[in-house]
Protein backbone atom coordinates (compact mmCIF):
# COMPACT_ATOMS: atom_id res chain seq x y z
CA UNK A 1 0.00 0.00 0.00
CA UNK A 2 1.19 3.45 -0.50
CA UNK A 3 1.67 5.37 2.97
CA UNK A 4 0.87 9.09 3.30
CA UNK A 5 3.41 10.41 6.12
CA UNK A 6 2.43 12.78 8.57
CA UNK A 7 4.64 15.80 9.21
CA UNK A 8 6.03 15.69 13.28
CA UNK A 9 4.28 18.29 14.10
CA UNK A 10 1.10 17.16 13.16
CA UNK A 11 1.22 13.75 15.53
CA UNK A 12 0.54 15.26 19.60
CA UNK A 13 1.57 18.35 21.27
CA UNK A 14 1.91 18.42 25.48
CA UNK A 15 0.71 21.21 27.12
CA UNK A 16 4.05 21.80 28.99
CA UNK A 17 7.65 20.21 28.41
CA UNK A 18 9.37 21.12 31.08
CA UNK A 19 8.05 21.66 35.04
CA UNK A 20 8.94 20.19 38.80
CA UNK A 21 8.76 17.17 39.79
CA UNK A 22 5.53 15.87 40.22
CA UNK A 23 4.39 17.47 37.25
CA UNK A 24 1.34 16.20 34.93
CA UNK A 25 1.40 16.69 30.74
CA UNK A 26 -1.32 16.49 28.86
CA UNK A 27 -0.64 15.35 25.01
CA UNK A 28 -2.56 16.26 22.77
CA UNK A 29 -3.23 13.83 20.01
CA UNK A 30 -3.48 15.24 16.46
CA UNK A 31 -2.85 12.45 14.62
CA UNK A 32 -5.37 10.93 11.65
CA UNK A 33 -6.11 7.83 9.79
CA UNK A 34 -4.45 6.18 12.52
CA UNK A 35 -5.95 2.85 13.78
CA UNK A 36 -3.33 1.83 17.24
CA UNK A 37 -1.66 4.37 19.04
CA UNK A 38 1.50 3.13 20.81
CA UNK A 39 2.76 5.79 23.99
CA UNK A 40 6.21 5.29 25.36
CA UNK A 41 6.28 7.92 27.78
CA UNK A 42 10.37 7.82 28.56
CA UNK A 43 9.92 6.55 32.02
CA UNK A 44 8.84 3.25 31.93
CA UNK A 45 5.28 3.78 31.37
CA UNK A 46 3.36 3.24 28.09
CA UNK A 47 -0.17 3.16 26.77
CA UNK A 48 -2.46 2.84 23.86
CA UNK A 49 -5.03 4.90 24.75
CA UNK A 50 -6.87 6.32 21.57
CA UNK A 51 -8.18 9.56 23.43
CA UNK A 52 -7.45 12.83 21.99
CA UNK A 53 -5.99 13.59 24.96
CA UNK A 54 -3.49 11.28 26.91
CA UNK A 55 -2.08 12.54 30.47
CA UNK A 56 0.72 11.29 32.37
CA UNK A 57 2.86 12.50 35.57
CA UNK A 58 6.11 12.60 35.53
CA UNK A 59 7.95 12.23 38.89
CA UNK A 60 11.94 13.28 39.26
CA UNK A 61 13.61 11.72 43.15
CA UNK A 62 16.93 12.73 42.37
CA UNK A 63 18.80 16.07 42.58
CA UNK A 64 19.39 17.14 39.14
CA UNK A 65 17.13 18.03 36.21
CA UNK A 66 16.12 14.25 34.44
CA UNK A 67 14.68 14.36 29.98
CA UNK A 68 12.15 12.31 29.37
CA UNK A 69 11.42 11.16 25.80
CA UNK A 70 8.08 10.70 24.58
CA UNK A 71 7.14 9.06 21.67
CA UNK A 72 4.01 8.30 19.70
CA UNK A 73 3.65 6.02 16.66
CA UNK A 74 0.45 5.28 15.02
CA UNK A 75 -0.30 2.89 12.75
CA UNK A 76 -3.15 3.45 10.20
CA UNK A 77 -5.31 0.33 8.86
CA UNK A 78 -3.23 -0.32 5.37
CA UNK A 79 -0.30 -0.88 7.94
CA UNK A 80 1.16 2.48 7.26
CA UNK A 81 2.93 3.82 10.59
CA UNK A 82 4.30 6.70 11.59
CA UNK A 83 6.55 7.94 15.57
CA UNK A 84 6.97 11.30 16.92
CA UNK A 85 8.74 12.08 19.72
CA UNK A 86 9.65 14.82 22.27
CA UNK A 87 11.51 15.64 25.44
CA UNK A 88 9.63 16.49 28.50
CA UNK A 89 12.24 17.88 30.97
CA UNK A 90 11.57 17.41 35.27
CA UNK A 91 13.20 18.94 37.71
CA UNK A 92 13.78 17.19 41.16
CA UNK A 93 11.12 16.17 43.76
CA UNK A 94 10.95 19.82 46.08
CA UNK A 95 9.59 18.61 49.45
CA UNK A 96 8.99 21.21 51.97
CA UNK A 97 8.54 20.40 55.79
CA UNK A 98 9.85 21.54 58.83
CA UNK A 99 9.48 20.35 62.72
CA UNK A 100 9.29 22.67 65.99
CA UNK A 101 9.94 22.27 69.65
CA UNK A 102 7.25 24.31 71.07
CA UNK A 103 4.40 22.20 73.17
CA UNK A 104 1.87 24.52 75.16
CA UNK A 105 3.94 27.21 76.28
CA UNK A 106 3.29 30.70 78.35
CA UNK A 107 4.39 33.97 76.73
CA UNK A 108 7.05 34.65 75.84
CA UNK A 109 7.77 31.24 74.44
CA UNK A 110 11.15 30.38 72.20
CA UNK A 111 10.84 28.54 69.61
CA UNK A 112 13.26 26.60 67.28
CA UNK A 113 12.21 25.83 64.07
CA UNK A 114 14.22 22.44 61.95
CA UNK A 115 13.97 22.75 58.50
CA UNK A 116 13.71 19.36 56.92
CA UNK A 117 12.91 20.16 52.75
CA UNK A 118 14.32 18.32 50.28
CA UNK A 119 16.17 20.05 47.00
CA UNK A 120 15.33 23.64 48.52
CA UNK A 121 17.99 25.96 48.43
CA UNK A 122 15.90 29.54 49.30
CA UNK A 123 13.48 29.47 51.94
CA UNK A 124 10.45 31.78 53.06
CA UNK A 125 8.91 31.54 57.29
CA UNK A 126 5.86 33.21 58.01
CA UNK A 127 5.20 32.82 61.80
CA UNK A 128 1.64 33.59 61.69
CA UNK A 129 2.11 37.11 64.01
CA UNK A 130 3.21 39.29 61.36
CA UNK A 131 6.95 38.40 61.56
CA UNK A 132 9.09 35.91 58.50
CA UNK A 133 12.32 34.79 58.50
CA UNK A 134 14.24 33.90 55.04
CA UNK A 135 17.11 31.48 57.52
CA UNK A 136 17.18 27.71 57.42
CA UNK A 137 16.69 26.89 60.91
CA UNK A 138 15.03 30.22 62.16
CA UNK A 139 14.82 30.95 66.20
CA UNK A 140 11.36 32.85 67.04
CA UNK A 141 10.18 34.29 69.98
CA UNK A 142 6.42 34.39 70.47
CA UNK A 143 4.72 36.32 72.81
CA UNK A 144 0.79 36.53 73.98
CA UNK A 145 -0.33 39.97 75.51
CA UNK A 146 -3.93 38.83 75.37
CA UNK A 147 -5.94 37.27 78.09
CA UNK A 148 -6.52 34.08 76.74
CA UNK A 149 -4.63 31.40 75.02
CA UNK A 150 -3.35 32.30 71.13
CA UNK A 151 -2.97 30.49 68.14
CA UNK A 152 -0.46 30.94 65.44
CA UNK A 153 -0.32 29.17 62.16
CA UNK A 154 2.89 28.60 60.62
CA UNK A 155 3.74 28.26 57.10
CA UNK A 156 7.21 27.46 54.90
CA UNK A 157 7.76 28.01 51.29
CA UNK A 158 10.50 26.04 49.66
CA UNK A 159 12.43 26.70 46.23
CA UNK A 160 14.79 25.42 44.37
CA UNK A 161 15.24 28.54 43.15
CA UNK A 162 17.58 27.04 40.14
CA UNK A 163 14.18 25.95 38.75
CA UNK A 164 11.94 28.00 39.62
CA UNK A 165 10.21 25.24 41.73
CA UNK A 166 8.48 25.69 45.33
CA UNK A 167 6.46 23.61 47.74
CA UNK A 168 5.00 24.80 51.00
CA UNK A 169 4.32 22.61 54.30
CA UNK A 170 1.74 23.88 56.59
CA UNK A 171 0.01 26.00 58.09
CA UNK A 172 1.19 24.16 61.24
CA UNK A 173 -0.40 25.28 64.26
CA UNK A 174 1.49 26.29 67.65
CA UNK A 175 -0.38 27.62 70.54
CA UNK A 176 1.09 30.08 72.90
CA UNK A 177 -0.71 30.25 76.21
CA UNK A 178 -1.23 34.15 77.87
CA UNK A 179 0.58 34.99 81.04
CA UNK A 180 0.38 37.64 83.88
CA UNK A 181 2.11 40.66 83.47
CA UNK A 182 3.32 41.47 87.38
CA UNK A 183 3.65 44.72 88.03
CA UNK A 184 3.79 47.10 91.36
CA UNK A 185 4.74 50.61 92.33
CA UNK A 186 5.81 51.92 95.65
CA UNK A 187 5.10 55.28 97.20
CA UNK A 188 8.65 55.90 98.00
CA UNK A 189 11.69 53.85 97.27
CA UNK A 190 13.68 55.13 100.49
CA UNK A 191 13.06 56.02 104.04
CA UNK A 192 14.14 56.13 107.44
CA UNK A 193 13.76 52.64 109.98
CA UNK A 194 10.89 52.20 110.71
CA UNK A 195 9.39 52.79 107.15
CA UNK A 196 5.94 52.61 106.05
CA UNK A 197 6.12 51.33 102.44
CA UNK A 198 2.72 51.58 100.30
CA UNK A 199 2.59 49.01 97.67
CA UNK A 200 0.24 49.59 94.24
CA UNK A 201 -0.38 46.33 92.58
CA UNK A 202 -0.68 46.77 88.84
CA UNK A 203 -0.47 42.95 87.38
CA UNK A 204 -2.93 42.53 84.71
CA UNK A 205 -3.94 38.92 84.10
CA UNK A 206 -3.69 37.52 86.91
CA UNK A 207 -5.33 35.35 89.01
CA UNK A 208 -2.83 34.22 92.18
CA UNK A 209 0.02 36.45 93.95
CA UNK A 210 3.14 35.45 96.10
CA UNK A 211 4.69 38.45 97.22
CA UNK A 212 8.92 38.35 98.98
CA UNK A 213 9.52 41.53 100.89
CA UNK A 214 13.24 40.75 101.14
CA UNK A 215 13.59 40.81 104.65
CA UNK A 216 12.60 36.95 105.12
CA UNK A 217 8.45 37.95 105.58
CA UNK A 218 6.15 36.53 102.58
CA UNK A 219 2.08 36.70 102.10
CA UNK A 220 -0.41 35.80 99.01
CA UNK A 221 -2.27 38.87 99.08
CA UNK A 222 -4.11 39.94 96.37
CA UNK A 223 -5.33 43.11 98.03
CA UNK A 224 -4.75 46.27 95.31
CA UNK A 225 -3.10 48.14 97.87
CA UNK A 226 -1.53 47.65 100.95
CA UNK A 227 1.24 48.99 103.85
CA UNK A 228 4.21 47.13 104.44
CA UNK A 229 7.00 48.38 107.81
CA UNK A 230 10.52 47.74 107.35
CA UNK A 231 12.47 48.22 110.12
CA UNK A 232 16.75 48.18 110.10
CA UNK A 233 18.37 48.56 113.55
CA UNK A 234 21.79 48.15 112.02
CA UNK A 235 24.82 51.06 111.59
CA UNK A 236 24.35 50.70 107.52
CA UNK A 237 21.70 51.19 104.92
CA UNK A 238 19.61 47.94 103.98
CA UNK A 239 18.35 47.25 100.83
CA UNK A 240 15.51 44.79 100.61
CA UNK A 241 14.18 43.29 97.15
CA UNK A 242 10.58 43.51 97.14
CA UNK A 243 9.59 39.79 94.40
CA UNK A 244 6.26 39.71 92.82
CA UNK A 245 5.70 36.63 91.67
CA UNK A 246 2.02 36.19 89.74
CA UNK A 247 0.25 33.13 88.31
CA UNK A 248 -3.14 32.62 86.22
CA UNK A 249 -5.16 29.62 85.96
CA UNK A 250 -3.06 28.09 82.80
CA UNK A 251 -0.04 28.04 85.12
CA UNK A 252 1.83 30.32 83.69
CA UNK A 253 3.68 32.94 85.85
CA UNK A 254 5.38 36.35 85.53
CA UNK A 255 7.78 38.10 88.26
CA UNK A 256 8.70 41.45 88.95
CA UNK A 257 11.09 42.81 91.39
CA UNK A 258 11.64 46.59 92.78
CA UNK A 259 13.84 47.49 95.75
CA UNK A 260 13.63 49.53 98.45
CA UNK A 261 16.38 51.06 101.10
CA UNK A 262 16.06 51.59 104.38
CA UNK A 263 18.44 53.95 106.36
CA UNK A 264 19.41 53.02 109.71
CA UNK A 265 17.02 53.71 112.91
CA UNK A 266 17.99 56.77 114.79
CA UNK A 267 16.71 56.29 118.57
CA UNK A 268 17.29 60.07 120.41
CA UNK A 269 17.42 59.35 124.03
CA UNK A 270 19.66 61.17 127.10
CA UNK A 271 20.22 60.92 130.63
CA UNK A 272 20.89 63.64 133.65
CA UNK A 273 22.72 63.48 136.98
CA UNK A 274 19.59 65.21 139.19
CA UNK A 275 16.12 66.34 138.04
CA UNK A 276 14.78 68.31 141.14
CA UNK A 277 17.36 70.78 142.70
CA UNK A 278 17.01 74.47 143.94
CA UNK A 279 17.59 77.34 141.78
CA UNK A 280 19.83 78.36 140.17
CA UNK A 281 20.30 74.67 139.48
CA UNK A 282 23.39 72.85 137.26
CA UNK A 283 21.90 69.80 135.28
CA UNK A 284 24.10 67.97 133.42
CA UNK A 285 22.65 66.21 130.21
CA UNK A 286 24.29 63.11 128.48
CA UNK A 287 23.97 61.94 125.20
CA UNK A 288 23.07 58.42 124.68
CA UNK A 289 21.27 58.64 120.92
CA UNK A 290 22.36 55.61 118.11
CA UNK A 291 23.15 56.88 114.91
CA UNK A 292 23.23 60.48 115.47
CA UNK A 293 25.91 63.24 113.93
CA UNK A 294 23.75 66.62 115.34
CA UNK A 295 21.34 67.72 118.05
CA UNK A 296 19.32 69.98 119.05
CA UNK A 297 18.43 70.33 122.67
CA UNK A 298 15.48 71.93 124.22
CA UNK A 299 15.39 72.72 128.18
CA UNK A 300 11.69 74.13 128.00
CA UNK A 301 12.89 77.46 129.40
CA UNK A 302 13.46 78.80 126.10
CA UNK A 303 16.91 77.89 126.09
CA UNK A 304 18.40 75.61 123.21
CA UNK A 305 22.00 73.44 122.68
CA UNK A 306 23.62 71.87 119.36
CA UNK A 307 25.95 70.32 121.92
CA UNK A 308 26.60 66.45 122.07
CA UNK A 309 26.24 67.03 125.57
CA UNK A 310 25.60 70.11 127.60
CA UNK A 311 25.46 71.41 131.05
CA UNK A 312 22.28 73.41 131.68
CA UNK A 313 21.45 76.30 134.46
CA UNK A 314 18.01 76.77 135.80
CA UNK A 315 16.84 79.96 137.38
CA UNK A 316 13.95 79.95 138.85
CA UNK A 317 13.17 83.86 140.38
CA UNK A 318 9.31 83.11 141.26
CA UNK A 319 7.61 81.96 144.32
CA UNK A 320 6.49 78.25 143.29
CA UNK A 321 7.94 75.07 142.08
CA UNK A 322 9.01 75.75 138.38
CA UNK A 323 9.12 72.15 136.39
CA UNK A 324 10.52 72.07 132.40
CA UNK A 325 10.18 69.66 130.06
CA UNK A 326 13.50 68.93 128.19
CA UNK A 327 13.44 67.37 125.06
CA UNK A 328 16.24 66.04 122.57
CA UNK A 329 15.82 66.00 118.71
CA UNK A 330 18.71 63.94 116.98
CA UNK A 331 19.22 63.88 113.04
CA UNK A 332 21.40 60.86 111.62
CA UNK A 333 24.24 61.38 108.49
CA UNK A 334 20.67 60.00 106.56
CA UNK A 335 18.53 62.93 107.41
CA UNK A 336 16.45 60.65 109.59
CA UNK A 337 15.66 62.21 113.17
CA UNK A 338 13.63 60.95 116.28
CA UNK A 339 12.52 63.05 119.28
CA UNK A 340 13.48 61.42 122.60
CA UNK A 341 11.10 60.97 125.51
CA UNK A 342 10.91 64.26 127.60
CA UNK A 343 12.18 64.33 130.77
CA UNK A 344 11.20 66.64 133.69
CA UNK A 345 13.10 69.33 135.74
CA UNK A 346 11.91 70.39 138.97
CA UNK A 347 13.80 73.98 139.79
CA UNK A 348 12.49 75.16 143.42
CA UNK A 349 12.52 78.78 143.98
CA UNK A 350 15.78 80.90 144.73
CA UNK A 351 15.83 81.59 148.93
CA UNK A 352 16.40 85.24 149.02
CA UNK A 353 18.14 85.08 153.48
CA UNK A 354 17.48 88.82 154.17
CA UNK A 355 16.57 90.67 157.77
CA UNK A 356 16.10 94.57 158.90
CA UNK A 357 17.68 95.33 162.18
CA UNK A 358 16.18 98.07 164.49
CA UNK A 359 20.01 99.72 165.36
CA UNK A 360 23.45 98.80 164.72
CA UNK A 361 25.64 100.12 168.18
CA UNK A 362 24.05 101.55 171.89
CA UNK A 363 25.19 101.07 175.20
CA UNK A 364 25.29 97.42 177.02
CA UNK A 365 23.29 96.14 177.48
CA UNK A 366 22.08 96.51 173.73
CA UNK A 367 18.88 94.95 173.16
CA UNK A 368 17.88 94.52 169.06
CA UNK A 369 15.15 94.14 167.12
CA UNK A 370 15.87 91.75 164.02
CA UNK A 371 13.16 91.69 161.37
CA UNK A 372 13.15 88.85 158.97
CA UNK A 373 12.82 90.12 155.24
CA UNK A 374 13.86 86.45 153.76
CA UNK A 375 11.74 85.01 150.49
CA UNK A 376 11.20 81.73 149.94
CA UNK A 377 11.76 80.26 153.12
CA UNK A 378 10.18 77.93 155.41
CA UNK A 379 12.46 77.27 158.13
CA UNK A 380 15.27 79.55 159.59
CA UNK A 381 18.66 79.56 161.56
CA UNK A 382 19.88 82.22 163.19
CA UNK A 383 23.67 82.97 164.22
CA UNK A 384 23.75 85.81 166.61
CA UNK A 385 27.66 86.10 166.31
Amino acid sequence: PVCLMYSLSDIFVPDKTIGCSPVNVTFSNQSKNALTYEWTFGDGATSVSSQANVSHSYSNLSTSQVSYTVSLKVTSAQGCSNVFSQIINVFPLLTAQFTHNAGLGCSPVDVTFTNQSVNANAYKWDFGDGFSSTDINPFHTYLNSGNSPKTFNVTLISYLSTFGCADTAGPIPITITNRPDALFKTDKSTGCSPVSITITNQTLNATGYQWDYGDGTFSATSQPSFTKTYTNTTTATQTYIIKLTASNAQGCTHQYSQSVAVFPQIDAQFVTDKNTGCSPLDISFTNKTQNGISYVWDFGDGSTSNNTNVVHTYINNTASVSNQIVKLIATSSYGCSDTSLPQTITISPRINAAFDIDKVSGCSPLIVSFTNTTSNATAYSWDFG
